[in-house]
């Protein structure tokens, strides 16, 4: 009996789960339709709000910036760490092991810690940094480049070493071995770390906070933070944030399956 009760209850704390989830999300796409601007009165539908989104010069400039930020930031981390990662795996000894420890520190410290740090880094340290997106995009590339890291050094792991050596056998060259075997081998957990990069840049408001003095370097999270009260236009613009992190982890998942089998 024991054994034939277990799968009902695992479904349903998945649903209790996938509920609990959901509804803070359709709740919040709800308001973004709603023509009034109350977020208790619920009385219709509306793209209206959306279309202030483009109109409103503050939300319009925050969803640039961190649009801006977020593309920036996988560009540049998704390389780095893709360089990162193979340099960890590659490397043998202890002092490898210690590098991925000190890789994954910006992950495991809290990000009010991480936050300050990069404050008097820039204040004492990177002077001619100022404290706008330069300074943002510093801090997001730093939490980004651990992430694709690891995925990338995962999918290196489950290869293993055989491609590798079989291609050298056969003559390759290291160059070659790297552009026409790792690469297309890597490519599905290179394309989910850069989808994983932009989404952690898109969403990160500590460290957009503390590295942002003037307002036109406010982000999307800044906004609406300041906002407090999730009134249908922030709404409207919350919604569209979440909506390009789900096509960015969309094509991720997409690139993930078309290109694994090969």
């Amino acid at each position: 009996m024991r054994v034939a009760r277990r799968p009902v209850f695992l479904a349903a704390w998945t649903w209790l789960y996938m509920v609990v989830m959901l509804a803070p999300v359709l709740l919040l796409i709800r308001i973004s339709l709603n023509p009034g601007f109350s977020t208790t009165e619920l009385d219709g539908f509306t793209l209206r709000n959306y279309r202030s989104v483009l109109e409103d010069p503050q939300m319009l400039d925050a969803l640039v910036q961190s649009l801006t930020l977020a593309i920036l930031t996988m560009a540049i981390a998704t390389p780095l760490g893709c360089g990162l990662a193979l340099g960890l795996t590659r490397w043998p000894g202890r002092l490898s092991t210690a590098a991925g420890v000190l890789t994954v520190l910006p992950l495991a410290l809290p990000q009010t810690v991480v936050a300050t740090g990069f404050f008097l880094l820039v204040w004492k340290v990177f002077t001619p940094l100022p404290f706008d997106s330069p300074s943002q995009l510093l801090a997001h590339v730093t939490l980004a480049l651990p992430v694709v890291a690891i995925v990338v050094r995962l999918r290196l792991l489950s290869i293993g070493r055989e491609p590798e050596e079989m291609a050298m056998d056969l003559g390759a060259s290291e160059g070659q071995v790297l552009f026409r075997v790792l690469l297309p081998l890597l490519s599905p957990a290179i394309l989910a770390a850069a989808a994983i990069a932009f989404v952690v840049s898109l969403d990160n408001f500590v460290l957009s906070q503390w590295l942002c003095i003037p307002s036109d370097c406010r982000t999307v999270p800044m906004v609406l933070y300041g906002a407090r009260v999730p009134f249908p236009p922030f709404a409207a613009l919350a919604s569209v944030t979440m909506v390009c992190s789900l096509a960015a982890l969309g094509v991720a998942s997409w690139a993930w399956v078309r290109l694994r089998p090969r």
